[in-house]
């Protein structure tokens, strides 16, 4: 009977047990406060317990996803920062994370690392803390959960080192998913963080900004990092993680330019003004402040005249360039710091900079540099936040006045968030908008369909590209559209003439090929007169071409002398347009290049229609679909070059070639950006798109680029070959070109899958392909890796083994042409010999 009572007890104590350790380790998601203690030795009081090996679990309600990555180590500190785990798998989109479980809302998460040299902090697949440095590295950050669980890992800040985590703290700080308003700051190192925080030697300005801003309202995530460049910093994850939470009421801060300048890095400054250009852009479509800062001199830069002044460096010009042309906020710390520094002297000037270091600020010269930037900007950083609105609308009388074009999640404003909605629609990742008309708001250009022209129509708008939506101009009178809403190529928009009567008027390069073109919308088919504004200050006539869908309804249209650039006139065809949505192109067929054009006015007309001019016989088009491989580049970036620009030499003047290519697309973003309907538009019967992609889909870190091989990828080669055959043209599958990739005495393909893939959708679909793959490493392998090396930019410049030097992208042109002829294409009898 006593060993079956104390068999009893013994059996109510062990479940007691067990399930207070269940308790103890269970993360209840109503919490508002966890603390996890990492690695294997003692647990700190009040802390979790977890090792390397815990793994997530529902019932737990946190651990590693895949543990069998993770380490337990130790780590230099005592008590809690005494041990630490090991990231063996990283990067900011891996799955080797440590998930927990949390109710939706915004959090505080404080992060402290084990032992590493320089580390970063991601989470929901981008980063959220830049090159964390030394052992024991503490600092914080807000971020909105929305799908109920965390996901952070630690991952690189400097390859080759160790990326470990000793403590994590969540505290959460609001139900509502929305982080605080945030001044976000980007640069290098003269602008990041250096840890500890609150005491290292050598400190950014951004580090110290919070000593200067009223951090009740703003919290401040700095993405600087040492070292960074321009493209680096858009394209290598810091500019993409601003990007997920940038919204109104925010302030971003970008500084580059100093390490642009290096020779190393192969930064042009007019390719510095795109990059920068491209980032601002973006940025503001969200509808925060953007606002361009130009870098300090260094200590040194005094003059005989004790004046320091250093304006002339880092690319300052084109930093105040980019702030004029998209009309940011420019903080001119170059001639703030200079004028603060000529006041306090040379000396003084230099004991703000680490010791034999005068490009560095040591933590005094740090808040003096923060001090001047938020003196500047103080008018900013005091302002409530406004909620930006979109620009009124007319409303189309068979419309209901309640309908706001393109505000598809019905939040009465047309921003950045419908544009995302958009892109999930047209992604088939959601179904249906989130109100009920949604589909009826994003039909943009009023043709009775949702797709990636309303994308393109949204994404312009919300950019302040254009006012008003296609759709709003179904009236039956006359129509302007200003060359601010028009796409241009080899061309610029530009306000220093007098005159004009929109925001800007176009300005073409002086070649041939510049275009201006509109979409535009009738409301029924039949005549409409196409009047052009423009101006032409020079003493000959700049002819243009002009087409509709396509087609060329004059092949020389003549713009005269206005006698000045200030004197505008207009000129007049009447031409045929389809109900809905037209294209309306002028092209510069001299090397004068086209005159400056104000606007396009649509009006119809009771005069008859020009008849389109017959195509020549034998003309035809080839479409490049592709990306910076096969991209025309402009003679800022020579000697880069892309095969497309050369492919029309290898044929006679029977084939034009009209290449679309462009840096950084792949086959998907290609199409989501609109880029492949903008070809379909135009594209007729007998030409060809020649469709090339496979370098930028295998960026699996890059959502908007990456498309897996056999799923993704096939689906969108798909489309090309599908939507040229329903134009009555021939698509052309070319598989990725090879790069410079030389491993135990032979040339690499790095794109397998892709050129598996590929033939896959050649075979199945019925089309021909050209094996550029197979073709550019025979030619490779026949000529050898020394003269290979000459066909990259890697000879140029040290970096760059994908891109072409002029002499590559005409060999590459070369094997595309000999692929023609291989093939047996029609178009082969217009190949020169080659």
């Amino acid at each position: 009977m006593k060993k079956r009572k104390l068999s009893f007890f013994i059996s109510i104590i062990m479940i007691i047990t067990m399930l207070g350790c269940f308790l103890d380790l269970h993360v209840n998601a109503a919490s508002n406060e966890y603390k996890f203690d990492f690695g294997g030795g003692a647990v700190q009081p009040g802390y979790i317990g977890v090792s390397a090996s815990t793994a997530y679990s529902k019932s737990r309600g946190y651990g590693f996803n895949t543990p069998w990555n993770m380490k337990d180590v130790t780590a230099s500190g005592s008590g809690l920062t005494s041990d630490a785990v090991q990231f063996m798998a990283y990067g900011t989109k891996s799955e080797n994370t440590f998930n927990v479980d949390l109710d939706n809302g915004l959090y505080e998460v404080k992060v402290i690392l084990g032992n590493t040299s320089r580390a970063s902090v991601a989470a929901e697949g981008v980063y959220q803390i830049i090159n964390m440095t030394g052992n024991c590295a503490t600092d914080k950050f807000q971020i909105p959960i929305t799908d109920g669980q965390l996901n952070i890992l630690v991952t690189a800040g400097k390859e080759g080192t160790a990326f470990t985590l000793s403590a994590l703290e969540i505290k959460k700080i609001s139900n509502v998913p929305v982080t605080n308003r945030t001044i976000y700051i980007g640069g290098d190192s003269t602008v990041c963080n250096y840890y500890p925080l609150d005491g290292s030697a050598q400190a950014g300005w951004g580090q110290m900004l919070s000593k200067f801003v009223d951090t009740n309202t703003f919290q401040i995530r700095n993405m600087a990092s040492s070292g960074q460049i321009a493209r680096g910093f858009r394209d290598d994850g810091q500019f993409e993680a601003i990007m997920k939470y940038l919204k109104p009421g925010d302030i971003f801060i970008l500084q580059l330019g100093i390490n642009d300048t290096n020779s190393k890095n192969s930064t042009t400054e007019a390719q510095f003004k795109e990059i920068m250009t491209d980032m601002v852009v973006k940025a503001k479509a969200t509808g925060a402040t953007m606002v361009l800062s130009t870098p300090q001199g260094r200590a040194t830069d005094f003059n005989s005249s004790n004046v320091h002044d250093s304006q002339n460096r880092w690319y300052r010009r084109a930093t105040i360039e980019v702030a004029k042309e998209q009309g940011v906020r420019l903080v001119d710390l170059n001639v703030l710091s200079s004028k603060y520094f000529t006041s306090i002297g040379k000396d003084a000037t230099i004991a703000l900079y680490m010791p034999d270091d005068s490009l560095h600020p040591n933590r005094e010269g740090a808040t003096q540099l923060a001090r001047i930037v938020a003196e500047d900007l103080a008018d900013l950083f005091k302002a409530p936040v406004v909620t930006p609105t979109s620009t009124p609308t007319a409303t189309p009388t068979n419309t209901p006045k309640s309908y706001l074009y393109g505000d598809v999640n019905g939040s009465g404003t047309v921003d950045s968030t419908d544009c995302t909605w958009m892109k999930r629609y047209l992604l088939k990742q959601v179904k249906s908008f989130p109100i009920e008309n949604g589909t009826i708001v994003a039909d943009l250009n009023g043709n009775g369909t949702v797709d990636s022209i309303d994308y393109t129509l949204l994404k312009r708008f919300v950019l302040k590209i254009i006012k008003e939506f296609p759709v709003e101009k179904q009236k039956n009178e006359s129509v302007i559209y200003q060359a601010e809403d028009a796409i241009i190529s080899q061309a610029l928009l530009e306000t220093i003439n007098a005159g004009y009567t929109g925001d800007s008027y176009v300005n073409y390069y002086n070649e041939i090929g510049g275009y201006i073109e509109w979409n535009v919308n009738a409301p029924s088919s039949g005549a409409f007169a196409l009047t052009f504004r423009f101006a032409n200050g020079t003493t000959v006539n700049r002819p243009m071409e002009i087409k509709v869908n396509g087609n060329i309804i004059k092949s020389s249209m003549d713009f005269i002398s206005t006698g000045a650039w200030t004197s505008w006139i207009e000129t007049s065809v009447v031409v045929k347009l389809e109900q809905g949505n037209n294209v309306i192109r002028a092209t510069a067929i001299t090397s004068d290049g086209g005159p400056n054009v104000d606007y396009l006015k649509v009006s119809p007309s009771t005069e008859p229609a020009v008849t389109p001019e017959p195509t020549p016989e034998g003309k035809i088009t080839i479409y490049i679909a592709s990306d910076s491989t096969a991209q025309t580049y402009r003679a800022s970036y020579a000697p880069q070059a892309g095969w497309g620009q050369f492919l029309g030499q290898y044929f006679t003047s029977n084939i034009v070639v009209d290449n679309r290519a462009i840096a950084g697309r792949s086959s998907k973003s290609f199409v989501i950006e609109g880029r492949l309907d903008e070809i379909l538009n135009v594209i007729k019967p007998g030409d060809y798109l020649f469709i090339q992609f496979g370098h930028n889909d295998a960026t699996i870190t890059n959502p908007d680029r990456y498309a897996a091989p056999y799923t993704t990828y096939k689906e969108y080669l798909g489309k090309y070959v599908d939507g040229a055959r329903q134009k009555g043209a021939i698509p052309i599958l070319i598989t990725p070109v090879a790069r410079l990739n030389y491993k135990n005495n032979s040339f690499v393909n790095d794109f397998p899958d892709y050129c598996i893939a590929m033939k896959q959708v050649a075979e199945e679909k019925n089309v021909k392909l050209i094996d550029l793959m197979t073709k550019s490493l025979n030619y490779y392998t026949s000529i050898g890796y020394n003269e290979t090396y000459k066909l990259f930019m890697v000879s140029v410049n040290n970096t760059d083994y994908t891109h072409f030097t002029e002499k590559g992208a005409e060999q590459i042109a070369r094997l595309v042409s000999q692929g023609v002829k291989e093939i047996n294409l029609d178009i082969s009898k217009y190949l020169k010999a080659n």
